[in-house]
């Protein structure tokens, strides 16, 4: 992806409020959209390893603690809901999110199931 593309890409991501969560993990580190230009920018080893691992930024692997961080770094910023089941509880505080997410239960699943369809729509553009 040329330089042009990713700052509107990033652009986007900043209208979503998603410039500040992490999108991608790079050798056990978590990286934003805006740091992810940053290294792009700057055409560091950073981003020949991001190029390596995520040609065109396609989502190859989502680890679980990726999208549990991403899940946290909502929460901090106020960005995580409460959400509305079918089962009980009816509803889910943004901790029980985490909480559920963390112990791998099936709606914790489900709910780190969206968050990498997210990303996955988020990277395509």
């Amino acid at each position: 992806m040329d330089i042009y593309k990713l700052r509107e890409w990033l652009s986007r991501m900043e209208r979503l409020g998603e410039a500040d969560i992490p999108i991608i993990e790079i050798d056990g580190y978590y990286l934003t959209p805006r740091e992810i230009v940053e290294h792009a920018m700057a055409n560091d080893h950073i981003w020949h390893r991001i190029q390596e691992l995520y040609p065109n930024l396609d989502p190859v692997t989502m680890p679980k603690e990726l999208l549990i961080e991403r899940l946290r770094r909502k929460y901090e910023e106020g960005k995580l809901l409460p959400i509305y089941t079918f089962g009980y509880p009816h509803v889910l505080t943004p901790e029980q999110q985490i909480e559920e997410a963390e112990r791998g239960t099936p709606i914790g699943m489900e709910i780190l199931e969206a968050e990498k369809k997210l990303i996955e729509e988020l990277l395509r553009g």
